[in-house]
């Protein structure tokens, strides 16, 4: 099941905490995956890189991955 990390009101997160989250995933774009090209079409170790730095930041993410 996916779900959209930034609407998902079963997330709990904030107006602020969805502002901060926008702002990582840019920054792991940017320092990990580095391209603009669509995600899927890059090594799973950059995108493996991304996801941990964003679970490391916001813990909601990694608990919902484990479920």
């Amino acid at each position: 099941m996916e779900i959209n990390v930034l609407n998902d009101e079963g997330l709990g997160l904030t107006r602020e905490d969805r502002r901060l989250l926008r702002i990582r995933v840019g920054f792991a774009i940017t320092t990990n995956v580095r391209s603009r090209q669509p995600l899927c079409s890059h090594p799973a170790d950059r995108l493996y890189a991304a996801v941990v730095y964003l679970e490391g930041f916001v813990a909601r993410l990694a608990a919902c991955d484990a479920g």
